[in-house]
């Protein structure tokens, strides 16, 4: 059973989205050894959820608390998590936050913020939650419950 604390998450998948339906060819360097990490590489028939975080972003940090405190029901998912901030900051966070905890994560460097100049994050964290066939499914705007974000993959 999946407890969720009252997070300030907003729905904003009805938005402007019409670029992002379906996840883009991306390319990101990985915490914590400088690995480069392709949209290619991704398992298919999986569902994805791309994050936008910032290192010193509280609200950031509180949302990868709740993926670990959940990590087993979420499995399921495959996490890029992408930061534009410098790449030591991005290294140090995860291993503060014990990110390799989670196989099914992906942490790294959006280089040159090519992801970033897509999808204009307004908030920090940002999640785009992608359907198991690739197609955009609901994005939050802030933080997100790990239920919220399950019920979404579906």
């Amino acid at each position: 059973m999946l407890f969720t604390a009252g997070y300030a998450q907003q729905d904003v998948t009805a938005g402007p989205l019409n670029n992002i339906q379906q996840l883009p060819s991306f390319s990101i360097v990985m915490a914590p050894d400088s690995t480069v990490f392709t949209s290619g590489q991704l398992k298919k028939d999986m569902p994805v959820v791309l994050m936008f975080f910032n290192p010193d972003c509280d609200h950031c940090q509180q949302q990868v608390k709740e993926l670990l405190a959940h990590k087993n029901e979420l499995t399921a998912l495959q996490f890029v998590m992408v930061s534009a901030l410098p790449y030591r900051l991005i290294t140090t966070f995860y291993n503060d936050y014990q990110v390799a905890s989670m196989p099914n994560v992906k942490m790294g460097l959006d280089e040159n913020f090519v992801l970033g100049s897509k999808y204009q994050p307004a908030r920090y964290p940002s999640l785009y939650i992608y359907d198991a066939k690739g197609s955009l499914a609901k994005v939050f705007a802030g933080n997100a419950g790990a239920a919220a974000i399950l019920d979404a993959a579906k």
